[in-house]
């Protein structure tokens, strides 16, 4: 999860992301990824301590409300990301992407191979 908010949290990143993948439509990767990582329509009740805390729970709820609202109501296919810039809905998008993004490197990236946390081993993420 981390990843994906990341690059939906960032304009700049979202546009890396277009330049190093042209043939694809970020935009609709951003809305497409979350499904990749949220495999129910309603998370509530599903991201329990010890695994999440409270308020990563609380955060993943959230940015699944945005997120609802945001597909809702922005066209189908999305618009290319350079015309989606200053769209309100895509903005509301990008600040929910920051605050999960804030709230979960709290702990930190998981070590892919040991399980602890980038800090706990030291590294920068």
């Amino acid at each position: 999860m981390i990843e994906y908010w990341e690059t939906v949290s960032s304009f700049e990143e979202q546009e890396k992301y277009q330049r190093r993948v042209p043939f694809v439509s970020v935009t609709n990767e951003m809305i497409n990824q979350w499904e990749d990582w949220q495999p129910f329509e309603d998370p509530s009740g599903k991201y329990l301590p010890p695994v999440f805390s409270i308020e990563e729970a609380a955060e993943i709820e959230e940015f699944q409300k945005v997120w609802n609202e945001v597909a809702s109501n922005t066209l189908d296919p999305l618009p290319a990301l350079e015309t989606l810039k200053r769209n309100p809905e895509w903005e509301k998008l990008l600040a929910a992407g920051k605050k999960a993004l804030e709230t979960f490197m709290k702990r930190g990236k998981l070590d892919e191979k040991n399980g602890n946390t980038e800090q706990e081993v030291g590294t920068d993420g």
